[in-house]
C-alpha cells in the first residue's frame, strides 16, 4: 500500500513488525515519523542495550525508538525475532509496554510506549522534574514491584530484568511505576530453561553478590536490586561502585547504629525487683 522509496533518499531497508494495529502501518508515516533518529535533539536517554529516540507520528502518537547496540551479540533476524517475539504479549500497568520491532543487518530498533515524565533517576536528582513527596515514592515503590512479580511469575516464560536500577524505572504524569529496559531476553547458561534474562550485564552497585560466584540466577537477584532501588528511593544517594561509601554500607552502618542505641537503652532501664 506504499510507495517505494526513491534512491535519493538512500533508507534502509529492513523488517518493521507492529504488534498494535493502532500505530501507522504505511511507509509514509514511518519515514517522516523516523526521521527523528537523525535529530540529535530527539534523544532522550542513553542505556546499556543503546540510545531511545522519541519519535512523534502525524496521528499524534509518540514512542519511544530504542537504536541497540548489539555488538554482534545478535547473529541473524530468526534469533532477534524469536526473542523480541516473546515481549509481544507482555503487558501490565507497571511494565513498559512493546509495540512492535524493526531488524536490518545494519541497524535494529525497539518501538515501546513513550513515558512523558521520564525516569525515577532524573527525579531523585533534578527538582524541576516534579516533587518527590513520600506519597509519591511509596506508590513508585509498590509499582515497581508489582511490575516485577509479573515479569517474575504471570510471563511465561518467566523473565528476569537482571539491571533494576532508577535509571529502568519510568514515570508517566501520575508517577505510575512503569518497569523498562527488560527488552533483549537472553537465555544464560545454569538457568533454568522456562526463565529468561533480559541482559547478561548489570549494573555495579546493584548487582546481587550471587552475580561474581555463579551464572545460577534466580528473581532474588532482581529482589536484591530492588532492595538497593529502595534505599536510594527513600535516602536519594548514587550507588556506583567507586563511591566513598556505597548505599549498602550506609545501610549496614544505619542498621547497626541503631541496633547499637537500642541495646545500650534497654541496659539503661531501672530494673524492677519482685519486693
Amino acid at each position: 500500500e506504499s510507495t517505494p522509496p526513491s534512491p535519493e533518499t538512500s533508507p534502509i531497508l529492513g523488517k518493521l513488525v507492529l504488534f498494535s494495529k493502532t500505530l501507522p502501518a504505511k511507509y509514509e508515516d514511518w519515514e517522516a515519523g523516523s526521521k527523528a533518529l537523525l535529530d540529535k535533539d530527539s534523544i532522550i536517554g542513553n542505556g546499556t542495550l543503546g540510545t531511545v529516540y522519541k519519535a512523534t507520528f502525524d496521528a499524534g502518537i509518540s514512542l519511544a525508538v530504542k537504536k541497540l547496540e548489539t555488538l554482534g551479540r545478535i547473529k541473524n533476524a530468526e534469533e532477534f525475532e524469536e526473542e523480541i517475539g516473546r515481549l509481544a504479549n507482555v503487558r501490565h500497568p507497571n511494565v513498559v509496554v512493546m509495540q512492535g520491532y524493526f531488524w536490518s543487518s545494519a541497524m535494529q530498533l525497539l518501538l515501546s510506549d513513550f513515558i512523558p515524565n521520564g525516569s525515577l533517576h532524573s527525579h531523585l536528582h533534578d527538582d524541576s522534574y516534579g516533587e518527590l513527596n513520600w506519597r509519591r515514592r511509596f506508590r513508585i515503590a509498590l509499582g515497581t514491584a508489582r511490575g516485577l512479580a509479573y515479569l517474575h511469575h504471570d510471563c511465561r516464560p518467566h523473565i528476569l530484568h537482571c539491571d533494576i536500577k532508577p535509571e529502568n524505572v519510568l514515570l508517566d504524569h501520575e508517577f505510575t511505576a512503569k518497569v523498562a529496559d527488560f527488552g533483549l531476553a537472553r537465555k544464560l547458561e545454569g538457568v533454568k530453561s522456562d526463565v529468561y534474562m533480559s541482559c547478561i550485564r548489570g549494573t555495579r552497585g546493584y548487582m546481587a553478590p550471587e552475580w561474581l560466584k555463579t551464572t545460577e540466577i534466580t528473581s532474588k537477584a532482581d529482589v536484591y536490586s530492588y532492595g538497593i532501588m529502595l534505599l536510594r528511593l527513600v535516602r536519594g544517594l548514587h550507588n556506583r561502585g567507586d563511591d566513598e561509601e556505597s548505599l549498602v554500607d550506609w545501610a549496614y552502618h544505619f542498621i547497626s547504629a541503631a541496633e547499637e542505641e537500642e541495646r545500650n537503652h534497654h541496659e539503661e532501664e531501672p530494673s524492677i525487683s519482685n519486693g
